[in-house]
């Protein structure tokens, strides 16, 4: 028996070939992993190139490999190759984790192969010490997850303590100083709230703050969508009205004006992922590609229970507790800082489970309080693992007010 899985081979170079940022997500693969020999010779060239210089083109990769006519048709090929069953979206991990998974089952097919010849002549027990050390060995090296000696562990402690902490401040000044800053780099956020308490305000205002301080920022739009989004932020930059969008005051050359000759100096620091209904596949590459693409140094995903492609054999609960350690491990792979939002059920937990509460670094609860104006809001700590636990504002004494001009969060405490 051979084992491989030519299926994810063809399809991993194609995704590589068409998008070199994809190299970066892989950093454990290697050519060996391959079984197919040209695409193992393939994926080197792309390795070697995105090394030398963090990208490649299928052009570039010519002086690398060798066809048996000229390299036009050697690159006719590759362009060829770029266009394997684009048509499915594919997680670049899980493809290379099965790749190398069936690489350690070729391994370990030819450990048996060479041991039961050799058990002919030799001691069973020297036999059965050396399967141990190598296979051992094969696991460590090839092993995406990597086991640190308490040394090592020690020594990359020590160097941390003279590392920056990468923090960005949200612009709320109160929601900064329970963060410790601000939005730490590597850690992941919840925003739970009750329907219509804030949620996509809160994110909408946390995005705009980001982007007017020159930090670039992705905004996963699941519920609301991006045009939308941009109205709110508009009118809080222009102190309008979102209804200013919806009449006929938008139709006026005086009012378009004014929104063109803002957009014509606006930031450009908040890039969009602008999809209803996606895919809990989906998601995972359209995240991967936008944070390498657009360098984003803090993700927003607006909101949790929206992540769609339940799997029949999960309960949703599972499905989603799933989704929260996925963008917990999302945000500490790629050195983000992530924010989610969530909606709470009547009994004042997050609806669909618990999943968020237990992956994420701190999760918080929006309060909304109806005023003769305009909303008021505190914000309950819910979870927090590196702060002391302690609460924004209160309903004595609310933090926040909604202002209805953008739609945004206004602070009422310095």
């Amino acid at each position: 028996m051979s084992y491989s899985d030519l299926d994810s081979e063809k399809a991993l170079i194609s995704v590589l070939l068409q998008n070199s940022d994809n190299m970066a997500l892989i950093p454990d693969l290697r050519a060996e992993h391959f079984s197919e020999p040209f695409i193992s010779s393939v994926f080197a060239a792309c390795y070697k190139e995105f090394a030398q210089n963090g990208r490649y083109t299928p052009a570039s990769l010519i002086p690398h490999l060798w066809f048996e006519k000229d390299d036009s048709q050697g690159l006719k090929s590759l362009q060829e190759i770029s266009k394997w069953r684009v048509a499915i979206l594919y997680d670049v991990h899980e493809l290379a984790e099965s790749i190398r998974s069936f690489y350690l089952k070729r391994k370990f097919e030819e450990f048996i192969s060479e041991f039961a010849h050799r058990a002919v002549n030799e001691l069973p027990q020297d036999l059965i010490l050396e399967i141990h050390s190598r296979t051992e060995n094969l696991l460590t090296e090839h092993s995406a997850v990597k086991t640190k000696t308490s040394a090592e562990v020690y020594e990359d402690f020590a160097k941390s303590l003279d590392e920056s902490l990468t923090i960005y401040p949200t612009g709320l000044p109160a929601i900064d100083y329970c963060m410790a800053g601000g939005l730490v780099a590597g850690k992941a956020y919840g925003i739970a709230a009750r329907k219509k308490s804030g949620k996509t305000a809160f994110m909408c205002t946390l995005a705009q703050n980001l982007n007017n301080s020159g930090i670039s920022t992705l905004y996963v739009a699941l519920e609301m969508g991006s045009r939308e989004m941009m109205q709110r932020i508009v009118a809080r930059e222009l102190m309008e009205y979102p209804q200013a969008f919806l009449g006929d005051k938008r139709k006026e050359p005086a009012f378009q004006n004014k929104v063109t000759a803002y957009l014509s100096k606006a930031p450009r620091n908040l890039n969009f992922i602008d999809r209803a209904g996606i895919s809990f596949d989906e998601l995972k590459i359209a995240m991967q590609i936008g944070v390498v693409k657009h360098k984003a140094k803090v993700v927003i995903v607006d909101y949790w229970q929206l992540v769609g492609g339940k799997s029949n054999k999960k309960s949703t609960a599972e499905h989603l507790d799933e989704v929260a350690q996925w963008l917990a491990e999302f945000a500490k792979r790629h050195r983000v800082a992530l924010l989610c939002a969530s909606q709470i059920n009547q009994e004042g937990n997050t609806r669909g489970g618990e999943g968020m509460r237990l992956a994420f670094d701190q999760v918080y609860q929006l309060h909304r309080l109806e005023d003769e104006g305009e909303p008021r809001i505190w914000i309950e700590m819910m979870d927090t693992r590196y702060t002391a636990w302690q609460n924004i504002g209160s309903k004595e004494s609310p933090a926040f007010k909604i202002n209805s001009k953008g739609v945004y969060f206004d602070s009422l405490q310095k």
